[in-house]
């Protein structure tokens, strides 16, 4: 996670907010954030044991 908030400290992403209609993988919330050059849209959701977590691209 420490990588995500300097990329935000530094302008990489932007947090913006959530789709609460997105559910890809049946995985719900997270955070969300944009990429300023491609306009790519990432979601963040933190590990919960047993789950990994996962960053992912989000799918229009």
């Amino acid at each position: 996670m420490h990588f995500i908030e300097a990329a935000v400290e530094r302008g990489d992403l932007v947090e913006v907010p959530m789709n609460p209609q997105y559910h890809l993988g049946e995985l719900y919330g997270g955070r969300w954030f944009k990429c300023p050059i491609d306009n790519s849209v990432w979601r963040l959701i933190p590990p919960d044991v047993p789950f990994l977590g996962v960053f992912e691209r989000v799918v229009n």
